[in-house]
């Protein structure tokens, strides 16, 4: 059985995705202060807002709880450190924003570990260390890291997806029980997050063939 760690690859992959962590915090606080530097934002802490209300919203139904249950904890701990009200951190122009992009991009930095691992799970070390460093210093991955949205989160969870769907599992059950909860997890992040074809290939093919785990990939 091939498992995968990120030290298996020595220091070139920690380097690669150093570098892609230090892209992703850095200059965070872009457009701030600029109203509608990010639309896509303006949605989110409105949900916010009404989540403190007890309301639904229809973002949270969109983007869905997995991932604005989890930017209201980390604001909530954000408040406590603080000393802040929470309500406080969900003013768009407030430095909760700092804190919601922060954590985007976390999760982007997450995805670049996850990425090595699928990559080495489907073909080896040398494909897992290429698709980190090509992820690491793609534009887009490296924007939207930058902004409080749901893209980061779904992105994550989608390739932690992935890592469950290519990896091989000693039975049937323990696979499709780490498929369906990724899934689940993936699609809670952002309804649109097109894993369900891949969820059932893999759950049908299983992981005992090589071809298989390419194949969910590409679905």
């Amino acid at each position: 059985m091939r498992h995968a760690s990120l030290g298996a690859a020595g220091p070139l992959v920690a380097v690669l995705i150093a570098a892609g962590v230090l892209l992703r915090f850095t200059a965070l606080d872009f457009g701030w202060g600029v109203p509608n530097a990010r639309p896509d934002e303006n949605g989110v802490f409105g949900t916010l807002t009404q989540m403190d209300e007890g309301r639904l919203f229809p973002p949270l139904v969109a983007y869905g709880g997995g991932y604005f249950y989890p930017l209201d904890a980390v604001l909530h701990a954000a408040a406590a450190v603080t000393g802040r009200s929470a309500r406080s951190l969900h003013d768009l122009y407030s430095n909760g924003l700092l804190v919601a992009r922060a954590w985007s991009a976390a999760l982007s930095s997450v995805t670049l570990a996850l990425t090595y691992v699928v990559g080495r799970q489907v073909g080896g070390r040398v494909v897992g260390a290429v698709a980190a460093a090509l992820l690491a210093a793609t534009p887009l991955a490296v924007r939207e890291a930058h902004f409080a949205k749901a893209d980061t989160a779904a992105a994550a969870m989608v390739t932690l997806f992935l890592v469950a769907a290519t990896r091989s599992w000693r039975s049937d059950g323990t696979r499709a029980l780490a498929v369906g909860a990724s899934a689940g997890l993936a699609l809670s992040t952002k309804l649109c997050a097109g894993v369900l074809p891949a969820a059932a290939l893999a759950v049908v093919a299983g992981s005992r063939a090589h071809a298989a785990r390419r194949l969910v990939v590409a679905a």
